[in-house]
């Protein structure tokens, strides 16, 4: 069975999601880069996303979802969504193995070796 075990969330103030999500909801930071900051509830992960104020690129960005059989998961994909779009991660430091588009455009990852 495939789970999601990750959200992103852009944000112009990682520091400050971070403080809001530690101090009201108990998450423990696990993961800080210079444009990140990684937070965990201890199962699912949340990536709080650095973007200029002024981006239009604002809030929920991707979740990612860890598979069983990487493989078996790429072939449904092609096989329910003729053309969905599966692409290898651009970004250095991600850690999922492809980025998908569902057929509206939403990003996920999926992952079957899961995130940190």
């Amino acid at each position: 069975m495939s789970r999601i075990r990750h959200i992103a969330i852009c944000t112009a103030d990682p520091d400050r999601e971070a403080r809001f999500y530690c101090e009201a909801f108990g998450l423990e930071e696990t993961r800080r880069g210079e444009d990140f900051v990684g937070l965990s509830d201890g199962y699912l992960g949340v990536t709080l996303i650095k973007v200029d104020r002024d981006s239009p690129r604002r809030g929920l960005d991707h979740f990612g979802i860890h598979v069983e059989n990487l493989e078996a998961t790429l072939e449904r994909l092609k096989r329910v969504a003729p053309g969905v779009e599966i692409k290898k991660p651009d970004r250095a430091g991600t850690t999922s193995e492809y980025k998908v588009r569902d057929p509206d455009g939403n990003v996920f990852d999926i992952s079957e070796s899961g995130w940190r």
